[in-house]
């Protein structure tokens, strides 16, 4: 499989970051992706979650389907995933640009945009589109991720608020956050 990614430069994909089985599938893709310069995940499973007008193949399907059993496949709590790793050749050396839509600010996001903040080398920035359910303490969390000490001396995070609330507050994340609950 290594030998699919490796030259792989941009790695866009739909992916469901808040399980540990697709955690580990992501270090893995990351590793064997050694020159990965901008990466963009759709955390699809949330994303269509919120849809009102779902496409016509999603109409009527519910997506609420949560595997319990899932975080079992850790042998210590999900939190210590990233901070365990070694930080990939491409996060350290070559990753430039990380977007992630339909964040959440569940456990393993959390961990992912922290482990990049720590070990982005390179990086340039990191925008992290939120949804528009999330809670006011998952946004805020995921806010004072900006004062954690940057690798990367030019790293910029940009946090936006969820699709309907840039419609309602047009973009502005501060005045979105005084919403939540």
């Amino acid at each position: 499989m290594g030998s699919i990614f490796k030259h792989l430069v941009t790695f866009c994909f739909n992916f469901e970051l808040n399980s540990s089985r697709n955690t580990i599938a992501l270090s893995f893709a990351l590793k064997s992706c050694p020159h990965l310069m901008n990466l963009q995940i759709n955390n699809q499973w949330y994303w269509l979650e919120t849809w009102e007008h779902a496409p016509p193949q999603f109409e009527g399907v519910k997506l609420d389907y949560y595997d319990q059993n899932d975080n079992d496949t850790l042998p210590y709590p999900g939190g210590l995933f990233w901070l365990k790793r070694d930080p990939c050749r491409c996060v350290s050396s070559n990753l430039k640009s990380v977007c992630i839509k339909g964040y959440k600010g569940g456990e393993f996001e959390f961990e992912f945009v922290k482990y990049l903040i720590l070990n982005g080398g390179v990086m340039d920035n990191i925008t992290i589109w939120f949804l528009d359910d999330c809670s006011w303490d998952e946004v805020v969390a995921t806010g004072c991720l900006r004062s954690y000490p940057k690798l990367s001396p030019k790293l910029s995070i940009n946090l936006k608020p969820g699709i309907e609330n840039i419609q309602k507050y047009g973009g502005r994340f501060d005045e979105w956050v005084r919403t939540l609950k």
